[in-house]
């Protein structure tokens, strides 16, 4: 008990020191950026040294759309984005197969490691609430929503929406587990986990966090549930909604946050191009310019730089849609689409394929809707939530192999049977 408690401890003190300082520069890149790419290059290797001829689908189209990040009609100087772009569309198949490959034959130390690195982000926020160690880089200031000397939390993930997000993932894993646990004592812990990422989602003032979070809470505890079943939960629904109610009434500047507004604002704009802090705007903006490229960049599309290049003559700023569907239409054209909505369509198929009674099916889904509004809500690629979704698209292949393999198991008996018989 004690070995296991220093192991567990060891490696929360790496886990939080490493992404501590990833904020520091190295080739003028942060390691926050930097650390994935090996990981991913390792992770081609062990694909090819592991390939058996053939390719399954959803990770031969993700690649495609990944590698098709490189071919557009933006400039060649900004090849080095392209490639970026590459990287970050590739974690999800890459990580994908990497997992898959190594825990072939130990799928529960995988569930594991899934459970830990929630875990572990969630306890990433305790340094910085006790007051032990300071923030590693300077977050926005609240004085605009009205509180004095306050800035929102990142903790060790360096922005508001990387750490909104990934507290949101972890403790939605959290609360699937919490469900399921028997031990009292790991319930304890899980909910006081939860409690713990709910109040640090809250600090971020972000709002995709909130929608995330939300959104998968109410798609744990109702989807595919017996009509007897919703109608019980249905009081915790009502008490978690009040408890929501009264933390946004008693907290005006959570009140100006979520409504997009401040206190230097006489009036709030409601326009509907300035909804969401302009998204709409943006995405008009955006859908434009690819519409107005001509037959190479509505095919190609335009590259991300060159995108931002074009919103910045528009609306004064270098920004993207902050719509990820938009993006991939106006950075990739419609080649880009049609490979994306293919890599989406056979992901989604890896959990419409497991068994109804799989446990896999829950965590899988909810992590597939946390990931798909990330992308309709803010556009960003959070490593964390896309290595959970690979963690387990890993483990729901692997129970799909040995599902096939127990069936071709029990053919061969019956077709024995069948000849003794004879």
């Amino acid at each position: 008990m004690i070995s296991r408690i220093f192991k567990y401890s060891f490696a929360f003190l790496i886990f939080f020191l490493f992404l501590y300082f990833s904020y520091i520069k190295v080739f003028g890149a942060e390691i926050n950026l930097l650390w994935k790419i090996p990981i991913l290059i390792y992770a081609v290797f062990l694909f090819i040294a592991n390939f058996n001829g053939t390719f399954p689908k959803y990770f031969f189209y993700g690649i495609l759309f990944s590698i098709k990040n490189l071919i557009n009609v933006g400039p060649i100087s900004y090849f080095l984005a392209s490639m970026m772009e590459l990287f970050k569309y590739s974690v999800i198949p890459l990580f994908t197969e990497m997992f898959r490959i190594i825990y072939r034959r130990k799928p529960l130390k995988l569930e594991g490691l899934a459970k830990i690195i929630s875990v572990f982000i969630i306890l990433s926020a305790l340094p910085f609430l006790l007051g032990i160690v300071n923030q590693p880089v300077a977050s926005d200031n609240l004085e605009k929503f009205g509180l004095s000397n306050a800035h929102i939390f990142i903790g060790v993930f360096l922005k508001g929406h990387s750490a909104s997000i990934s507290f949101s993932s972890a403790a939605l894993m959290l609360l699937i587990y919490f469900n399921r646990e028997k031990d009292q004592l790991t319930k304890l812990f899980y909910f006081l986990l939860i409690a713990l990422a709910t109040y640090v989602i809250y600090k971020t003032y972000v709002r995709t966090g909130w929608v995330i979070y939300l959104a998968g809470g109410f798609f744990i505890y109702f989807w595919g549930q017996k009509f007897s079943v919703i109608i019980k939960r249905v009081p915790l629904l009502l008490v978690g909604i009040g408890g929501l109610a009264a933390l946004y009434l008693s907290s005006p500047a959570l009140q100006l946050r979520l409504t997009d507004s401040n206190i230097w604002k006489e009036e709030q704009n409601v326009e509907t191009v300035n909804l969401g802090s302009g998204r709409l705007k943006y995405a008009e903006t955006s859908i434009n310019y690819w519409t107005d490229s001509g037959v190479g960049g509505i095919v190609l599309g335009l590259g991300i730089e060159h995108a931002r290049d074009l919103m910045a003559d528009a609306v004064g700023k270098r920004l993207v849609a902050h719509n990820g569907f938009i993006n991939i239409i106006q950075n990739t054209g419609l080649l880009g689409v049609l490979l994306f909505g293919l890599f989406s369509y056979y992901m989604i198929k890896i959990t419409l394929n497991l068994r109804k009674s799989s446990l896999l099916r829950l965590p899988l889904n909810t992590l597939m809707l946390a990931y798909f509004f990330t992308l309709l809500f803010q556009g960003a690629h959070y490593i964390w939530i896309q290595i959970l979704l690979s963690i387990y698209l890993a483990l729901a292949l692997l129970e799909q192999e040995q599902y096939k393999i127990q069936n071709a198991k029990l053919a061969e008996l019956e077709k024995g049977k069948d000849s003794d018989e004879k």
